[in-house]
């Protein structure tokens, strides 16, 4: 169960400190800022509030799929400033990298709020890094975790974007280690979607030469073997905590 957080989003001129320092050239952008712990206590009990670069960068990646209705522009409308405030937040948080930036922060809302917060931070990293096929396969997990731990996932969401994120990979660009993890992750969506020629397919093709993890080889027997499998005799990561 994540903890509780909130995205406050607040109107700035182009006049305010705040977005000369950003640059930001607009009459009026909305930025969202993302509030958890003593912050947010102070916000629903009505004080004041510090909001800070940290908060900024944890509310663009959690704010960027909002369909916030309230909001007087469309969230689209600030998108091409949040990438630019993102770039300077990197710098100015010592990064080089946009892509290990995200990855910190990303790692940071898993921490401190849960999985459920993680998985919107990193459908927010891609759209700032469309083709990071490490997001991808953070998110891919992401999901699955979500999937074995969570009281009531979307299932038909979840695996719909395992599959999808798998597809899009360059398998040349991510961590050796999670190769086989994903491979199996991606078969038991297929055998969960109904895919089941893609997955036989994939098994023959993929899965049955480079999935060689004891736990995820006697789940891929499974997988194969038997009709109408149970999620709940697919779980691995967590058996693997509990091991």
């Amino acid at each position: 169960m994540d903890k509780k957080y909130s995205i406050i989003w607040n109107s700035f001129s182009v006049d305010t400190p705040l977005a000369k320092r950003f640059g930001i050239t607009d009459d009026e952008v909305y930025l969202p800022h993302f509030l958890e712990g003593d912050e947010l206590i102070k916000m629903e009990n009505n004080q004041d509030v510090t909001i800070d670069d940290l908060q900024l960068a944890k509310g663009i990646l959690m704010g960027w799929n909002t369909t916030k209705a309230s909001l007087v522009l469309p969230v689209n409308d600030f998108k091409p400033t949040f990438i630019t405030i993102m770039n300077k937040l990197k710098s100015a948080f010592g990064f080089e990298d946009m892509e290990i930036f995200i990855g910190n922060l990303i790692q940071l809302i898993r921490d401190e709020i849960g999985d459920n917060a993680a998985y919107t931070a990193l459908k927010g990293a891609l759209g700032i890094l469309p083709d990071n096929s490490r997001v991808k396969s953070d998110l891919i997990i992401n999901s699955w975790r979500i999937l074995e731990t969570d009281d009531s996932p979307d299932q038909t969401s979840l695996f719909k974007d395992i599959i999808k994120y798998y597809e899009e990979i360059n398998f040349n660009d991510i961590f050796p280690h999670l190769v086989e993890m994903l491979d199996y992750m991606y078969l038991a969506s297929l055998d969960q979607s109904g895919k089941l020629q893609l997955k036989e397919r994939f098994y023959e093709d993929v899965a049955v030469n480079r999935i060689t993890h004891e736990l995820l080889k006697e789940k891929v027997e499974v997988l194969m073997n038997i009709e109408d499998v149970e999620f709940e005799d697919l779980k691995v990561l967590t058996i693997e905590n509990e091991s």
